[in-house]
């Protein structure tokens, strides 16, 4: 029984040896994370611009500050990103918020590039409820 938990142990040391430093790095706590609060009004994010590191934990607190429903669709951005345990739990890129209410959720970004991101409630984002996620290296 004992040889078998030594083995298992040596098993698992490799192949956590052999793993990149970045699925290393995902699995622990993250010592660093940034912050940013979006806000959910009327027609509009607040901000409507977010600025993202390939690599770095955002913990994102999404606010309802309106009397309706809004949502915050951004499937590709989300596809291409890693959603942390304990965050908000959501499906297809897509977090809808109740008149007032408040979601966190941490991200880590995976893949650079440009993203949009809009509100998809009937003509919200025709009226201006979009903005983009740029994701830089």
């Amino acid at each position: 029984m004992i040889r078998i938990a030594t083995y298992a142990s040596v098993v698992a040391l490799a192949a956590f040896s052999t793993m990149p430093a970045s699925a290393q790095l995902r699995d622990a706590a993250p010592e660093h994370v940034e912050a940013i609060t979006v806000r959910l009004s009327n027609f509009a994010f607040t901000p409507d611009h977010l600025r993202l590191k390939v690599g770095i934990p955002v913990r994102l607190k999404l606010v309802n500050e309106s009397g309706g429903k809004h949502d915050f669709s951004a499937p590709k951005f989300f596809a291409a990103s890693e959603i942390l345990p304990g965050s908000f739990l959501f499906s297809n890129g897509e977090i809808d918020l109740r008149s007032h209410q408040t979601v966190e959720l941490t991200v880590v970004p995976h893949v650079p590039g440009t993203y949009r991101l809009e509100c998809t409630h009937f003509l919200h984002s025709f009226f201006g409820m979009h903005g983009t996620i740029d994701v830089v290296p």
